[in-house]
């Protein structure tokens, strides 16, 4: 209405406690840009007989690729900390789950293949500078809108875990950190990516002097469409290790 001032919210919080001890607490920041307007931002679920809960949630509006409009996206992760033992002393440390809706992880959307073959794909995935991305991170999913509004839908399932080598408390240093990451798309397209640090803490990893530097990472990917498997592995030259490394291994 004329006379009235535009009302332009940037950032929403909000805390909730619901009955049996269940508390949500959620923030959440504007988001606008060319290719989509919204919010996203993070959550937290805590409850007397479950492990705590934490996430993100994104919500947008994102503009198709050959005409000027735009169709609804998502993207949901949540993940909780996990003890439990795996194979020969390594232990799971962390498990999550994910679905974007016209959303992707970067490096594996629709957009991200267009006219690449699955080498070319998967090279550029295990090379970007940024490393692997993180799906518990609102930067690692992107918009992955449709041709037209018509298209069909481009969606993505997730998940994560956490591996370390031995049971320590989650800032202390062990030999061997890792992530697994399996992605899996509309096409019915498989991404399995990892990354290996060297002792690191399953905290430190999180820092982002760590993320993109890790001793070695990979992935592997399996296209049914294409009839095609590629994995490809390499060590990364100067890798972020812990403050615990041996100063022989700090300099190899």
């Amino acid at each position: 209405t004329d006379g009235l001032p535009e009302l332009d919210i940037k950032r929403i919080g909000a805390a909730l406690t619901l009955p049996g001890g269940i508390g949500i607490e959620a923030e959440f920041e504007r988001i606008k840009n060319e290719q989509e307007s919204g919010f996203a931002g993070r959550m937290t679920l805590k409850s007397e007989s479950l492990p705590k809960i934490s996430g993100l949630l994104k919500l947008t509006e994102v503009r198709c690729v050959k005409e000027n409009r735009t169709v609804p996206s998502l993207a949901l992760y949540l993940g909780a900390s996990i003890d439990a033992p795996l194979v020969f002393g390594f232990y799971l440390r962390g498990l999550g789950m994910g679905l974007g809706i016209n959303q992707g992880l970067r490096g594996l959307r629709a957009a991200d293949s267009n006219g690449k073959s699955i080498t070319q794909r998967v090279m550029a995935f295990v090379d970007d500078p940024k490393g692997i991305p993180d799906p518990g991170t609102i930067e690692a999913w992107q918009p992955d809108a449709p041709d037209t509004l018509g298209s069909r839908l481009n969606w993505m399932l997730v998940a994560q875990a956490l591996i370390t080598y031995g049971k320590f408390p989650p800032n202390k240093p062990h030999v061997i950190t890792g992530t697994l990451l399996g992605a899996l798309d509309q096409d019915l397209t498989l991404t399995l990516g990892t990354n290996i640090w060297l002792f690191a803490s399953p905290e430190e990893i999180t820092k982002p002097d760590f993320k993109p530097r890790p001793v070695a990472r990979g992935a592997m990917q399996i296209s049914p469409r294409e009839g095609k498997v590629f994995a490809y592995f390499r060590t990364l030259p100067s890798p972020k290790l812990g403050s615990t490394a041996p100063e022989l291994v700090t300099k190899v």
